[in-house]
């Protein structure tokens, strides 16, 4: 199985991908593949989501959870069982708790394990750069 969210970009099964882009690349990618709604797909925002609001209205299978913390984001990580996983980045998740950052890039590491073979891990970082 393959997904085509761009020309250039795809998620094949069985990997972890990790997407840095617009924001409307995200969107779009998004909206014009409805046919992900066949897989349990997690959608996990931080404080403010730039993605949620533009999503078609007729993406309806998505479950949505939001982590205020770091520590939220590993408890929603270790609950996790959905074939796809999508974290939306939110750099102010690490504003008092920089020390999880590599916590957290292990429990994405070890929660994609599952979710690969059972469909992809996508980690999407809307933006040009990466925050340092």
């Amino acid at each position: 199985m393959e997904i085509e969210l761009h020309p250039a970009v795809s998620l094949t099964e069985e990997t972890f991908n990790v997407l840095i882009a617009p924001v409307e690349m995200l969107v779009d990618a998004l909206n014009s593949n409805l046919n992900l709604q066949r897989y349990k797909i997690l959608f996990i925002s931080g404080n403010y989501s730039r993605i949620l609001t533009r999503l078609d209205r007729s993406f309806t299978s998505l479950e949505v959870r939001r982590a205020f913390t770091s520590f939220q984001l590993m408890t929603i990580l270790e609950e996790n069982h959905h074939s796809f996983l999508i974290v939306e980045h939110d750099p102010l998740l690490y504003e008092d708790a920089g020390e999880m950052v590599e916590y957290l890039a292990q429990a994405l590491k070890q929660t994609c394990i599952p979710a690969c073979w059972a469909g992809n891990g996508a980690y999407l970082r809307p933006g040009k750069s990466i925050d340092l």
